[in-house]
Parts: C-alpha cells; sequence; structure tokens
C-alpha cells in the first residue's frame, strides 16, 4: 500500500509517493499486545479499534 499526495499544478494532477505501508499493527488494549492486521479503518483518531480498552485496578487508593 502506498501513501500518495496529489498536487495540482497547470492543468492536471499528478500523484507523488510520500511512503510505503508495510505492516500494520493494532494494540486494542492499552500496553498489551499487538495484533496483525490485513486492512483497518483509519480516522482522524487512528486506527478502530487501537488503544479503545484499559484495564485500571481497583480498590487502590
Amino acid at each position: 500500500m502506498a501513501l500518495e499526495h496529489d498536487s495540482l499544478q497547470g492543468r492536471g494532477a499528478h500523484h507523488v509517493e510520500v511512503g510505503r505501508v508495510v505492516a500494520l499493527w493494532r494494540y486494542p488494549v492499552k500496553s498489551m499486545g499487538a495484533e496483525s492486521l490485513e486492512e483497518v479503518d483509519i480516522s482522524w483518531h487512528g486506527l478502530a479499534g487501537d488503544r479503545r480498552w484499559a484495564f485500571i485496578r481497583g480498590g487502590v487508593e
């Protein structure tokens, strides 16, 4: 998968490759193991399901 940037120059647009994704990893639970992904939805908030959960220690004061 290549990341591309659209640039308008003159009458037409052209694509310039600005990077390449070679692996996708997601950490569903913060500070725990990752999972390899073939594809994932990406938004302004990051990868779908990435670091959405965390464990906290209850009863500690």
